[in-house]
């Protein structure tokens, strides 16, 4: 009994070691196939393929369809479908286009705006301003300046009328500030030359009249009334006039606009809030032509530099009252006329 006990079990063993043999060999054989698909890698079995041209089939398309891939490109080389029209790059576009798409492009005036100051810059009197656009001309104040100490055996000084005389078919007007011999002092001198009409104020007109009828000039010459709030066109220009305070009645700033844009001309003013002849200066006017925009504002800066304002026109006639009161009966009233 014992012997067929170890036949038996040498028999287990045996065909253990069959079983156990012919799973290594099955495990062998997929081992082998394996590494097969994984020694070639995609790309070189496409590049393959494209070396012969010959199709490949999709394997992620549905029924194994074959899909021809494209050739490949070479650099430098751009294939299109000529038969799709083509869509320009944002570098393609030009740069007007663009400013045409974001608004519009702003265009600078082909005809500046010419301004030229026959006098009064950097100096007391003389004032004459000349504005020049496109064929028209227009002239504002024409002023006289006093001499200095050494200027012996000059009673006055005014400006040079030669540009103004040699375009005298161009001028269109003289538009007149304030009345004060700075400003018009100089203009009987050009009227004698140069007929020309004249815009004022009421106040300025009459001041006006009696320097012409000095000179026999008032009848052949132009006067023309104007007030604050018109507006009068001079060929090319729309001048506009606004009431200012000054020390002078019947003063006025100008806004003057062409086809370069606006230009802004104080004249001689001050910000009085409780003037002598009537309203206040036109503040909000003014504030109304910035909002729509200009293109140079000349205003008037005499006393500039100094700090504080200037006191109201009422503080001059409670001097006067004063220094009358103090006098008494002995006054001694002079008027003096140039």
């Amino acid at each position: 009994m014992a012997k067929k006990n170890q036949i038996d079990e040498l028999r287990a063993s045996v065909n253990a070691l069959k079983s156990d043999s012919k799973k290594s060999k099955s495990n062998n054989k997929q081992g082998k196939k394996q590494p097969k698909a994984a020694e070639i890698p995609a790309k070189s079995k496409n590049a393959k393929a494209a070396k012969q041209n010959k199709p490949q089939t999709n394997l992620n398309s549905k029924a194994g369809k074959k899909v021809k891939r494209a050739q490949p490109v070479k650099s430098g080389e751009i294939k299109l479908n000529q038969n799709k029209p083509q869509r320009k790059s944002k570098a393609d576009v030009p740069a007007q286009a663009k400013r045409k798409k974001q608004g519009g492009q702003k265009k600078s005036p082909a005809t500046p705006l010419r301004i030229a100051f026959l006098g009064g810059i950097n100096e007391v009197g003389k004032n004459m301003t000349l504005y020049e656009y496109k064929d028209d001309i227009i002239i504002v104040d024409c002023g006289l300046a006093f001499p200095e100490p050494d200027m012996f055996g000059v009673d006055m000084v005014i400006p040079d009328f030669t540009y103004v005389e040699k375009n005298i078919d161009r001028v269109r007007g003289i538009i007149i500030t304030h009345g004060h011999e700075d400003h018009i002092g100089g203009l009987a001198y050009l009227l004698k030359s140069c007929k020309i009409p004249v815009y004022a104020t009421r106040l300025t007109v009459g001041l006006i009249q009696g320097k012409l009828r000095e000179h026999n000039l008032l009848s052949s010459s132009e006067l023309n009334e104007v007030r604050p709030g018109d507006t009068i066109r001079l060929g090319g220009f729309s001048v506009e006039m606004i009431h200012v305070n000054h020390s002078i009645p019947d003063a006025i700033g100008l806004a003057v606009t062409c086809g370069a844009g606006t230009v802004v001309q104080t004249g001689d003013f001050k910000i009085d809030s409780t003037p002598i002849d009537g309203g206040m200066i036109d503040i909000a006017r003014f504030a109304q032509i910035g909002n729509n925009g200009v293109l140079a504002l000349l205003s008037d800066s005499t006393n500039a530099e100094r700090p504080g304002f200037t006191e109201s026109e009422r503080k001059v006639g409670e001097s006067f009252e004063i220094l009358f009161r103090r006098a008494g009966k002995n006054r001694i009233i002079a008027f003096s006329r140039l």
